[in-house]
């Protein structure tokens, strides 16, 4: 009895540190980030495509936030993602997207932006001003108003919202 009593006890405690570990790999949980959704994103001052702009200047469309970094490989491998959803969304619909990179290195940045071929507003983000920003990838989906829908790390989140608010 004894032996079926430890068995039971060890495997319970690796299905619940499997439990624990799981739960801290999915996308939408941040260690010690709060969660931002349906708050107001804060009104902050870029330099997109070499001019100033502000995020307000975006108020009355649907903006898609796109944090990412030139030296991050997951967030080079959903650029083609990135280009789909523009494709798709920008040129019929009241949607912006806007690429900001984490880059301290603007010659980097620019290297990634010639040969990914960004097309979108697209402008460097400094770390130290990350405004909620705690890793990359990370997408933002604000609404018309500038409330944030969605933070997410998968662009494919950002797509069916967005195809969602399509139907």
């Amino acid at each position: 009895m004894h032996t079926v009593l430890r068995k039971i006890l060890a495997w319970g405690s690796m299905g619940f540190a499997c439990a624990v570990l799981a739960f801290f790999a999915l996308p939408h949980y941040r260690q010690g980030e709060s969660s931002i959704a349906g708050t107001l994103a804060e009104h902050f001052s870029l330099d997109l495509d070499g001019k100033p702009a502000h995020l307000e200047d975006f108020q009355n469309k649907v903006v898609v936030l796109n944090f990412w970094a030139s030296w991050c490989g997951p967030c080079k491998q959903q650029l083609p993602a990135v280009q789909k959803l523009h494709d798709d969304f920008v040129s019929t619909s009241h949607v912006a997207i806007i690429s900001l990179s984490l880059d301290d290195d603007p010659v980097a940045w620019h290297g990634a932006l010639k040969e990914y071929k960004v097309p979108w507003s697209h402008g460097r983000f400094r770390a130290e001003t990350n405004r909620g920003v705690s890793s990359v990838p990370s997408y933002w989906l604000l609404d018309p108003t500038g409330k944030i829908l969605v933070k997410s790390s998968d662009i494919g989140e950002i797509r069916r919202r967005l195809d969602e608010a399509q139907k």
